[in-house]
């Protein structure tokens, strides 16, 4: 995961610069496809993998939320129209808005964690590319959950294979090979797949990566998702000014407003943790409607220039203002 990579004493996903070398390392090997590290301070753990900049995934057992990117997945079902209580369901308030999710780039289990957590134990399907961290998963960050159904494979290729009737409320998408998203999974075709396997009311959501002041990827992804969504949205996760960061781009199968998912924000039920409750207000103030520049580029399987878009991201950083 491409995400804000900072350390504190109390939440290692905040405060300063995470060079990977920090922390115990408590289980390290070489998988067909990573070299995959777990790093712990306390209670806490981080996935970390190949060059140990990137964090993949984050187990605090001790506390609610992440702290990190992956707590702006839990927003995406608030961007259904059907809100919260709004269904004749019998089930209880806070399972009416999202009944099922898809995750591609399931790592070790961080978004399919928090979406049990809040949401209770929806059925989730979660693709991983890697076996191996799928065991990891099982082993050091508590992936147990009965509700969860980890599948070892390529996103994309494993959701070109479902019938047509597979469908999902949301489908979140976090799959990184620091620092870059696999090109196949940023383009209109790819979207259009993803659209076809959402339900009436879907969201899709992805985890995207930018600094303080250049968001070409994320205008990249928004111009792109806009060919096939009707409606496009960015939530910007704050951080430092001067350091790498992340946003959270969402798209609904059908028209929506900004409006209708803050008055979905505003009505989240108290039967759901305060924590979250909080979180969820304040976050809500950072969403956007998304606007990318009239000359930005539309991703296609032909073209996808993923890696000269980060490059150029990453050369931003490194020069400073």
């Amino acid at each position: 995961v491409f995400v804000a990579i900072f350390t504190q004493n109390n939440s290692a996903v905040r405060g300063a610069w995470d060079d990977g070398t920090a922390g115990n390392i408590i289980y390290e090997d070489e998988s067909r496809y990573n070299y995959i590290a777990v790093r712990q301070w306390g209670s806490e753990r981080h996935l970390k993998l190949n060059d140990g900049i990137g964090i993949h995934s984050v187990y605090h057992p001790d506390t609610l939320l992440s702290q990190g990117i992956w707590d702006y997945f839990l927003l995406a079902p608030t961007f259904r129209k059907e809100g919260f209580g709004n269904s004749s369901s019998t089930n209880s308030p806070e399972n009416l808005i999202i009944h099922d999710a898809l995750v591609i780039g399931l790592a070790a289990g961080t978004v399919s964690e928090l979406l049990t957590k809040i949401y209770g134990p929806i059925p989730i399907v979660g693709v991983e590319l890697d076996p191996q961290i799928i065991e990891v998963g099982r082993t050091y960050f508590g992936m147990n959950q009965p509700n969860l159904t980890p599948i070892a494979a390529d996103g994309r290729y494993w959701l070109a294979k479902q019938p047509a009737s597979a469908a999902w409320d949301v489908i979140a998408v976090d799959a990184y090979r620091p620092p870059y998203i696999p090109f196949h999974l940023t383009t209109v075709e790819f979207f259009q797949l993803v659209r076809a396997h959402l339900t009436d009311d879907g969201v899709l959501a992805i985890n995207v990566g930018r600094t303080a002041a250049n968001f070409a990827l994320v205008d990249a992804l928004t111009a792109t998702l806009a060919q096939v969504f009707p409606a496009v949205y960015v939530i910007d996760e704050p951080g430092p000014a001067d350091d790498l960061g992340n946003s959270l781009v969402v798209a609904t199968a059908q028209a929506s407003t900004l409006g209708q998912f803050q008055h979905n924000v505003a009505t989240i039920p108290e039967t759901l943790p305060a924590e979250f409750r909080h979180f969820a207000q304040t976050a809500a103030l950072q969403a956007r409607v998304a606007t990318a520049p009239a000359q930005t580029a539309i991703f296609t399987d032909d073209r996808a220039p993923v890696e000269e878009i980060v490059h150029g991201i990453i050369l931003d950083f490194f020069a400073g203002p």
